[in-house]
């Protein structure tokens, strides 16, 4: 689009128009790279959160059970999983608490064959202060409570 103004030619070049998109497209770039970082950041805060809640519904159990509902053989936390179904029925937890990302990521949980012992693993995105790694290497032990 031309403007004239007493005989002046007041239009865009091409050169001008594309330094205009490429800072756009840089800004947008920018603003998607945040958001990414964001939403994984706040994965990560939520499966924190859920496996302080899972140990804390375990530690319930073993209260009114003396011993923590017994898995000896690895089992992925899926919501409909019998570790799950029991903490609800239980009344230890109130809802289902998976991976913000299943089944990509999963938590899992095992005992020991008594009950006297559990693990529950957990993956994240990030690396994170208090010493746990990116991946799935990450497990939670009675009484371990993670900081967010």
């Amino acid at each position: 689009m031309v403007f004239k103004k007493k005989g002046l030619n007041l239009g865009l070049t091409v050169l001008e128009l594309f330094i205009i998109v490429a800072i756009a497209a840089i800004a947008l770039l920018v603003i998607k790279v945040s958001a990414t970082d964001l939403q994984t950041r706040y994965r990560d805060s939520v499966r924190i959160s859920h496996i302080n809640e899972i140990s804390k519904a375990l530690g319930v159990y073993r209260d009114q059970n003396q011993k923590y509902p017994i898995m000896p053989v690895e089992t992925i936390i899926s919501g409909i999983d019998d570790l799950s179904v029991t903490l609800k029925n239980e009344f230890t937890l109130k809802t289902a608490l998976v991976d913000p990302l299943y089944p990509s990521y999963a938590y899992t949980y095992m005992t020991d064959a008594n009950g006297a012992d559990y693990v529950l693993t957990f993956c994240l995105e990030k690396k994170n202060d208090n010493g746990y790694k990116i991946g799935c290497g990450n497990a939670v032990k009675p009484n371990n409570i993670l900081e967010e």
